[in-house]
């Protein structure tokens, strides 16, 4: 026998607002101004937040399933069916919404039925929030707002960077591209480790990025060498894994929906003889030089560091 709950409540974390309904989608609730989202770290986010009362949902140790169904209700997804109750997060957010905001039936939220026939529950996660006003990922948000089709909030981050659907903590520096290459756009720059850091498998910068983009990587990101994967850091969304290729990796394909590339927004360097910091983050030939890394560039052998 399976129970299906039926919430109306609003829980407010920080300055999010959040909505579990089980019926319409977020757009079409009247009087509220509720947005369904696509980025997993808000979803969770809310999730977590309504567990504080409905401890079956907790999402700590749970992988949330992604998914890009056209025929499933858009966004963060409380799912209720066979295996037991399932986050899921649909990223296709605009193939079917139609010129008023709203969507079809068969993509509504669900609280699911026993009699006559079964039906599994599909209810919603909502965020009550505006647009972000802020949306080049420069300047902060003073509240939690919608990125294009990504919810900000204070936990996740109030900076906007709405071309690429992404918020931040701080100013945005890395953003995460589903299609194409990173370096198809002036000032957009693949992510390539030195040498150095490829024989030692590590890749601070990819770590750093990884964070800095939201994604629920779960270990360090692996180094190596594959023809397969995107050039410099991805991130595989369906087994939330960073991956780090080889510097000298060649015949690599495009991003993905299912392997993203985190790409690195800089100028290249003022400063190239490594005798003083640059005064912001920028590409010393192909390597990203960032707080972390260091400043100061050293143009001959493309390295970044805190000392001369």
């Amino acid at each position: 026998m399976k129970t299906f709950i039926l919430l109306s409540c609003i829980i407010s974390t920080y300055a999010a607002e959040w909505k579990i309904i089980d019926s319409g989608n977020c757009e079409d609730q009247e009087g509220e101004l509720l947005h369904s989202f696509s980025n997993e770290d808000a979803c969770v986010e809310g999730v977590n937040t309504y567990s504080q009362i409905f401890s079956n949902w907790n999402t700590n140790g749970k992988t949330s399933i992604k998914q890009n169904a056209p025929d499933w209700p858009p966004g963060c997804i409380l799912y209720s069916g066979g295996n037991g109750n399932e986050l899921r997060i649909n990223a296709d957010l605009l193939s079917t919404k139609k010129s008023d905001n709203t969507y079809d039936n068969a993509r509504h939220c669900t609280a699911g039925q026993e009699e006559p026939t079964y039906k599994p529950a599909r209810k919603c996660l909502c965020i009550k929030a505006g647009f972000c006003p802020n949306k080049d990922g420069q300047l902060i948000n003073s509240d939690a707002c919608m990125c294009g089709t990504s919810a900000c909030t204070a936990a996740i981050g109030l900076y906007c960077f709405e071309e690429y659907n992404q918020c931040g903590r701080s100013r945005v520096k890395f953003v995460k591209l589903a299609s194409g290459r990173c370096g198809s756009k002036t000032g957009r720059n693949d992510i390539i480790i030195s040498p150095e850091e490829f024989d030692a498998r590590t890749s601070t910068v990819c770590t750093e990025a990884g964070t800095a983009v939201g994604v629920t990587a779960t270990a360090a990101p692996g180094v190596g060498q594959d023809s397969s994967q995107p050039v410099g850091c991805s991130y595989d969304t369906q087994f939330s894994k960073l991956f780090q290729n080889a510097p000298s990796v060649s015949n690599t394909p495009e991003c993905t929906v299912s392997n993203n590339c985190i790409c690195f927004l800089a100028p290249p360097c003022l400063i190239t003889d490594g005798q003083l910091p640059n005064s912001d983050t920028c590409m010393c030939g192909t390597a990203p030089c960032t707080g972390t890394t260091g400043l100061r560039c050293y143009l001959p052998d493309q390295q970044c560091g805190k000392k001369n």
